[in-house]
């Protein structure tokens, strides 16, 4: 022990050594040489984008599966022949019940509710397969109507529209079936006509009033028909239309938009994380080092003439003898079971040194 000074390290009550020695560990790891570093830092660039590009696709076929409808909803029609009772007006403006003869069918949508979209605009078709006969033209033209009922069975909307089979003369008809015998007899062909009607163009559900149930009619009972199908087809406008239309370019601009976003934020959090380690890791290393112990160890300097003490803010010592003499403070923390606390050792040693004082200069002036 040194005649001028002792240094006395209070035991490290929290585990701080242990603490210390691991952030050292962690800090030499970040320090190490040149190709280390760059082979981590690399390893983590790679992580981190490799991690984004994931996140980025699947935020887009999330986003895409959430945002773009079903494009079509296919129904096959079955009509029944039915008579419908209908009010007619008359030149003079009186009205009269009429009973009209028709084909009659529904389509429930039932769980296809859903596909009907509040805002999206649909185009609503129907397609006829009819045979190219002598009944189909002589009943010229007919009308077919729409009608939308919500689950009340209250009509939301209604459409109507005349159609007819295309006109073909009698050499036409010769010509064509000359031509096309052959398929004909091996049944790879008919003699038909595919008719298409838009009943409603651009039609939009109400986010209120959903649609449940669809009829559909057509005013001539007569009418041959081979297959019927209601078309229900999506019209995409602004980002739809392309995100349809154009799938892998639209694809590749949004996922490089959404990837450039997240790189941006995982990139500055890992900057801001990876500063906030090196911070602590460099203030841990400061308070280890030999000048500055990390438990702040108590330093005790006792002079022998004037009975001066030094201590740091906090910590108190007994008296010094006139022979140099240092009391460790764990001593007095280990003699707290017996009631004698820092602040009880300060007051004794106060009161020594007020009396030691005294009789020095009783001594001095008797002499």
């Amino acid at each position: 022990m040194s005649s001028d000074s002792t240094l006395q390290t209070l035991p490290d009550e929290g585990g701080g050594g242990t603490l210390s020695q691991y952030y050292k560990n962690l800090r030499g790891w970040f320090t190490k040489d040149r190709a280390t570093v760059i082979t981590w830092n690399a390893t983590i660039i790679i992580i981190l984008i490799t991690l984004v590009s994931i996140i980025a696709a699947f935020i887009y076929g999330t986003f895409y599966y959430v945002y773009i409808p079903q494009t079509s909803l296919v129904r096959q029609l079955y009509f029944q022949k039915s008579q419908v009772v209908k009010d007619r007006v008359d030149v003079d403006g009186s009205t009269m019940k009429v009973v009209v003869e028709g084909l009659h069918t529904e389509v429930v949508l039932g769980d296809l509710q859903h596909f009907l979209r509040p805002g999206q605009s649909y185009n609503v078709e129907l397609e006829l397969d009819m045979p190219d006969s002598d009944v189909n033209q002589m009943a010229g033209t007919f009308m077919v109507s729409a009608l939308f009922y919500d689950n009340k069975n209250a009509l939301l909307t209604s459409s109507s529209r005349l159609l007819m089979l295309k006109y073909r003369s009698w050499l036409l008809k010769i010509l064509d079936t000359l031509f096309y015998a052959p398929l004909y007899l091996l049944d790879f062909s008919d003699q038909k006509q595919l008719r298409k009607v838009q009943l409603f163009t651009n039609y939009q559900e109400s986010p209120y009033k959903r649609t449940s149930l669809i009829s559909i009619n057509i005013d001539n009972p007569q009418l041959q028909i081979y297959n019927a199908q209601l078309v229900l087809k999506a019209q995409f406008r602004g980002l739809k239309y392309y995100m349809y239309n154009w799938p892998l370019t639209t694809a590749v601009i949004l996922i490089t938009c959404i990837w450039y976003i997240l790189f941006i934020i995982t990139s500055s959090s890992w900057y801001a994380l990876r500063s906030k380690i090196g911070s602590r890791l460099k203030s841990h290393s400061d308070s280890s080092s030999p000048g500055r112990p990390p438990n702040e160890d108590v330093l005790v300097r006792s002079e022998a003439n004037h009975g001066n003490e030094l201590a740091p803010k906090g910590f108190h010592t007994s008296l010094q003898s006139p022979e140099r003499k240092t009391i460790d403070i764990g001593s007095v923390r280990e003699d707290s079971g017996l009631g004698v606390t820092p602040i009880d050792s300060l007051d004794m040693m106060r009161d020594d040194t007020s009396i030691r004082r005294r009789i020095h200069t009783a001594e001095q002036s008797s002499t």
